[in-house]
């Protein structure tokens, strides 16, 4: 196997792995209560978890993503990080079926999207031109401030530091 072939396999994952490490080097020991233990092991985009693990892995699921995408000037999954309703017509704040939970920062999905809508490039193919078209996009530096700044450990918090950055509000995504 070509070394193109295995980043192509398997380059999400590393980069999902890597923003942990980013993480893990800005935080130190992310603190995901060992009560929830479990749902490190067996998460998914719609599991509802508990808020510092919704984070922790939407931060992960969001910077995965952005760096594949961006490498590949594509989006691989688009349906996954750009569609407020993903694959089933519910949108992943819902939770797993019967999707009744409300609250969304307990759902890395979630906080994979909210991420998203502050980077997700207009110009990256996602195969639905104008899709990403709410007008911020490539605002990675400011994601990374507020995160360098106030080190939010929950989706909320973050939102927190957006606001007293007093960079531009982004229609729904507070309301999560």
């Amino acid at each position: 196997m070509k070394n193109d072939d295995v980043w192509e396999e398997y380059g999400y994952t590393c980069a999902h792995e890597y923003g942990h490490a980013v993480m893990h080097d800005k935080y130190g020991w992310f603190d995901y209560s060992r009560k929830f233990w479990n749902y490190i092991s067996d998460h998914t985009y719609r599991r509802v978890t508990n808020v510092p693990t919704a984070f922790c892995e939407g931060w992960a699921e969001f910077f995965g993503y952005a760096v594949i995408s961006w490498m590949r000037n594509k989006v691989d999954y688009p349906y996954r990080v750009e569609s407020y309703y993903a694959y089933n017509g519910y949108p992943y704040w819902q939770g797993e079926p019967p999707y009744g939970n409300i609250d969304g920062t307990k759902v890395e999905g979630a906080v994979m999207q909210n991420l998203w809508d502050i980077w997700g490039y207009k110009d990256i193919n996602d195969g639905d031109p104008g899709w990403d078209d709410e007008g911020i996009n490539g605002l990675i530096y400011k994601i990374w401030k507020v995160i360098s700044k106030y080190e939010p450990n929950d989706i909320t918090y973050f939102w927190y530091g957006w606001e007293e950055e007093g960079y531009p509000n982004i229609e729904g995504n507070e309301s999560l």
